[in-house]
């Protein structure tokens, strides 16, 4: 049976976005051009704006969408972990995965945040506040693999999804500077930083964020 036109037309607008994240990650936001996404996605120029209003909204949609997966996830990895596990088993598998060399030799199909904030932070103010909401989704899974107060707590909504998670004050800090350390050892990594091509950079960090959480932990 013959596909509507409205399914051909979401279908074509997800490729899209599929090949834009790839190109973005992998060429950065001012080198991957409309023609060279909209070709990718075996598609013309000229239907570019059948689906977007600017590159900057399909940008912002493309990143925003690669942040709430990889939050997606590390949430998963999360509620896959005994409670008692939490800080050796998910925290530890997703730091592991996230500063890991593949990781690092493999952009296009890693972190967006890591490949394209710095750019994606000079977007016009709607689309830099809609990824901004993608990293937050990223902060708020970090902290549910964070260990926390069992008392005062804040609620989080999900950029996303609209549910509302309960974290404490100390496990949202804790998660952002994670993620910061995270982003910016993957960015050094890359760079190559070190006589190893930024594999201690990696090691180095792992072993950081780890002690930082386990520190946490002791103070509770």
């Amino acid at each position: 049976m013959a596909r509507s036109s409205r399914e051909v037309a979401t279908a074509n607008r997800e490729r899209v976005l599929e090949q834009a994240a790839r190109l973005l990650r992998e060429r950065g936001i001012e080198a991957a051009g409309v023609n060279d996404i909209m070709a990718a996605a075996g598609l013309t120029h000229g239907g570019f704006y059948r689906h977007f209003a600017s590159k900057s909204d399909l940008v912002a949609e493309a990143v925003t969408r690669s942040l709430t997966e990889s939050a997606r996830e590390w949430r998963e990895v999360s509620e896959a972990a005994p409670s008692e596990d939490r800080i050796s088993g998910a925290l530890e598998r997703i730091v592991e995965r996230y500063l890991s060399e593949a990781h690092r030799d493999a952009p296009g199909y890693g972190c967006a945040l890591a490949a394209l904030g710095a750019e994606a932070a000079r977007l016009p103010p709607e689309a830099r506040a809609q990824v901004a909401s993608g990293a937050e989704a990223m902060v708020t899974a970090l902290a549910e693999a964070m260990p926390g107060s069992d008392t005062t707590t804040t609620m989080t909504e999900d950029p996303q999804t609209g549910d509302a998670t309960s974290i404490s004050p100390e496990a949202r800090d804790l998660a952002m500077a994670t993620l910061s350390t995270l982003v910016g050892a993957l960015l050094l990594a890359r760079l190559g930083v070190g006589p190893d091509g930024g594999a201690r950079v990696l090691e180095v960090a792992r072993a950081k964020i780890m002690g930082e959480a386990e520190r946490a932990v002791g103070g509770l």
